[in-house]
């Protein structure tokens, strides 16, 4: 009679695959939100149209600046490390978003989570490859 337990290594890599696949649900949450989260902040950040305009598309200079730059940086470096990068870059541009106090600085807070998108983007569906 076969066995139909999976061996714990492939239970471990099914795991890890799943967890690295956040990345996808991370890029189309922060592209997204904005949207929605536009109604508060227009009043709270007194956004005009421009504003808002430059506000809503440094995700998308991000996510093509870390797109660009993730393939080479993970040769360098390797796709784990890139990920965790690219998290800690995911991690590092809420908190700012979180605490943003200006147009600038809430700018500044997207085009890092733009970053964090590209490269994830760029990398995570790899990284499911190889494993």
């Amino acid at each position: 009679m076969a066995s139909t337990t999976r061996p714990r290594g492939q239970a471990l890599t099914n795991f890890i695959a799943v967890i690295a696949a956040t990345g996808g649900l991370l890029f189309g949450y922060d592209t997204g939100i904005i949207s929605a989260a536009l109604l508060q902040l227009t009043p709270q950040f007194q956004l005009t149209t421009e504003s808002a305009e430059v506000v809503t598309s440094a995700v998308i200079l991000g996510a093509l600046i870390g797109c660009i730059s993730a393939a080479p940086l993970s040769d360098r470096l390797g796709r784990r490390r890139t990920i965790i990068a690219a998290a800690t870059l995911f991690l590092i541009g809420t908190v700012i978003v979180t605490f943003a106090h200006s147009v600038a600085v809430l700018t500044f807070a997207r085009l890092i989570l733009g970053l964090a998108i590209g490269a994830s983007s760029q990398i995570v569906p790899i990284y499911i490859a190889e494993i």
